[in-house]
């Protein structure tokens, strides 16, 4: 079946969810695409989308006084860097573009780090009347990395960091090898770790687990994950560790 262009009525949506638009928009169509999007939405809509915030710019790069810098560079080789690329932008930036896009101020939260611990998410309503309180409560939950594994001689060795942008510390991560679960207690010095989240909580999220195998394995199944001080459970790693 086909159908004449304009021949669809308009739509209005209730939720729009845009992951990972704006963070890669040059300046203009920045806010273009927020007038777009903005203009889909129902009289009590809501639309919540993501953003890379300032404090991710690489060493030795500042943020002007617009709020948005932009970069032609990305891992899209088919999009010209004319409209594709790697965008910052802090939340004065982000905040224009709404009000522009809106035709005024409307309630808008930002929720930070709660795209992957890694970009914000702000959620925006149509209503100038809407009510976001309520995501004042929103917890991103446990979240970690397996940095280092390694299996010589018969000896497991494991390394990494895990922490909360909630709570912070986590007491402990969980490290199941071969069926066999076993508590390795965080408290290593990870300054990095801090310092990419902007979050003295974490400057001792570091663990290191290590375990002797049964004699002649030269692999292990491993396993390892955290839980929050709210019972959140993360993911670290999955997988199989053979010999060097």
């Amino acid at each position: 079946m086909r159908t004449r262009r304009g021949s669809i009525p308009p739509q209005r949506f209730d939720v729009i969810w845009v992951a990972s638009l704006f963070s890669h928009l040059p300046d203009a169509l920045f806010d273009a695409w927020m007038r777009r999007l903005y203009g889909l939405l129902t009289p009590r809509g809501v639309i919540c989308f993501s953003v890379r915030d300032v404090a991710l710019l690489p060493p030795g790069v500042a943020a002007p006084a617009s709020g948005l810098v932009y970069s032609g560079a990305s891992e899209n080789a088919d999009l010209g860097a004319d409209i594709y690329g790697t965008t910052y932008a802090d939340e004065a930036r982000v905040r224009r573009a709404v009000r522009a896009a809106a035709g005024g101020e409307r309630p808008l939260r930002r929720l930070r780090r709660a795209l992957a611990n890694e970009q914000d998410l702000y959620v925006a309503a149509a209503d100038p009347a809407r009510d976001l309180s309520a995501l004042a409560g929103f917890r991103r939950g446990a979240w970690g990395w397996l940095d280092r594994r390694e299996l010589r001689d018969g000896r497991l060795e494991l390394e990494g960091w895990a922490a909360s942008l909630d709570d912070g510390a986590v007491a402990a991560v969980e490290v199941e090898v071969d069926g066999r679960v076993h508590a390795c207690a965080t408290g290593i010095e990870r300054p990095d770790v801090a310092a990419a989240f902007g979050d003295a909580r974490l400057d001792r999220a570091g663990w290191r687990f290590e375990t002797t195998l049964d004699a002649g394995a030269t692999e292990a199944f491993v396993v390892a994950s955290t839980r929050s001080l709210a019972g959140e459970r993360a993911l670290l790693y999955v997988g199989t560790v053979r010999a060097a």
